[in-house]
């Protein structure tokens, strides 16, 4: 974690909780300016315990409906310089986050990233521009469109993805 930034933004979910929490008492313990968000995986699910912890350390906690892109968008659109992202996710808003975050103008360095739960790598579809879990074979089909692809070693860092061309 970049220690020399004025404000931390933190993206955690249901299963980061326990990872969070250290992280939170150290910002706290430096007095560092932090703001949580938390992503919820199910329509009106909210954790209790971590809402009770994040109010006895006087952490700001904004509910963040299920992929709400839009406001997640205009959170990290208002940012000023010197934020440091932390993003501690599962893999399946992990992705989408960091591919959001780095089109937005986050530099690499300026996102910490945790993912929990299965890892997987990703592919990204040149056909209709959209990520999805990268098989062992060098062959696939995009599950959004269809399009037989062809899965490139080149991996993009923007993308976090590797790039999947259309096979003809």
């Amino acid at each position: 974690m970049n220690n020399h930034k004025h404000k931390y933004i933190l993206f955690v979910d249901e299963t980061s909780i326990l990872h969070a929490i250290p992280i939170l008492l150290a910002l706290g313990r430096q007095g560092k300016q932090a703001e949580v968000h938390y992503l919820q995986k199910v329509r009106g699910e909210s954790h209790k315990a971590f809402k009770r912890f994040t109010r006895s350390i006087d952490v700001p906690v904004r509910w963040l409906g299920v992929w709400d892109q839009s406001a997640i968008s205009r959170t990290l659109e208002n940012q000023t310089m010197e934020v440091q992202l932390i993003v501690i996710c599962d893999m399946e808003m992990y992705h989408p986050l960091l591919t959001l975050s780095r089109g937005l103008g986050f530099a690499k360095d300026e996102i910490d990233g945790y993912p929990t739960g299965e890892a997987w790598e990703t592919v990204f579809c040149v056909g209709c521009y959209r990520l999805q879990k990268k098989t062992a074979e060098a062959e696939m089909e995009c599950e959004h469109c269809g399009a037989p692809l062809l899965v490139s070693s080149h991996y993009s860092e923007r993308m976090n993805a590797y790039l999947g061309y259309i096979s003809v």
